[in-house]
C-alpha cells in the first residue's frame, strides 16, 4: 500500500483556474486538495494506473476505484493498494469496501475462481481439422484424452489433466505449442 496523503474539500478561487471553460463552471465542481494544498485534478494527472481508495481515520477503505475519475477524495487519506490487473473492479469492490487496513496490515485478495468451460466451446477453440487429425489418431493415449473431452460436461482449463493432454498431441504433431497456448487462452 502507498499512502498519498490525506484529503479535504475546499472552495477554489476560480481566477487559480487558467482553463476558461473550467473556470466557467468553477462553482459547479467539488474541489479536493491534499494536506500540501495540491489540487486533486491537478495531481491525478500524476498517478500511475492502478487500484486506488480512500481511507479513514480508522483504517475502513471506502471508494475502491482503478478509474480516478470516478473517485471523490472526499475524506481521508488516499491510498494505492497493490493489487493484480487480474481482479476484476466488481470484485475488489465487493470483497474491499468497508475493510479495515492498518499501516502494517496486508489485504486478503479475492481469488478469481478458475475458467470453466463446457466440453463442446473447448472443442470450438479447435479448428476442424485439428479435431479430425485427433479422431484419427492412431495413439491409444491421444484417443483416450479426445475421449475424456468429449464427454465432460465441462472442467477447469487450468486443469494439469488437459494442459498434459494437449502436450501429448503437440508431442504427436497433431497441433503446435503456439496453437496449445491459443487454446488454452482465456476467453
Amino acid at each position: 500500500m502507498q499512502k498519498l496523503g490525506k484529503w479535504t474539500s475546499y472552495t477554489r478561487d476560480p481566477a487559480t483556474i487558467t482553463d476558461p471553460d473550467v473556470r466557467a463552471l468553477a462553482d459547479r465542481f467539488m474541489w479536493f486538495q491534499n494536506e500540501e494544498g495540491i489540487d486533486w485534478y491537478d495531481f491525478q494527472k500524476t498517478l500511475e494506473p492502478g487500484v486506488y481508495a480512500m481511507r479513514d481515520e480508522d483504517g475502513t477503505l471506502h471508494q475502491i476505484q482503478r478509474d480516478l475519475t470516478k473517485l471523490a477524495p472526499v475524506r481521508g487519506e488516499l491510498v494505492r493498494l497493490d493489487i493484480p490487473d487480474t481482479i476484476s473492479e466488481e470484485s475488489l469492490i465487493e470483497s474491499l469496501h468497508g475493510v479495515k487496513m492498518d499501516d502494517e496490515e496486508g489485504i486478503e485478495l479475492p481469488v478469481p475462481p478458475p475458467e470453466q468451460i463446457s466440453a463442446f466451446d473447448f472443442l470450438q477453440r479447435f479448428t476442424k481439422q485439428e479435431r479430425i487429425a485427433l479422431r484419427k489418431s492412431n495413439n491409444d493415449d491421444v484417443q483416450d484424452f479426445f475421449d475424456m473431452l468429449r464427454t465432460a460436461r465441462q472442467f477447469f482449463i487450468d486443469d494439469p489433466l488437459v494442459s498434459q493432454g494437449l502436450d501429448l498431441i503437440v508431442q504427436q504433431k497433431l497441433i503446435t505449442a503456439a496453437r496449445k497456448a491459443e487454446i488454452l487462452a482465456p476467453v
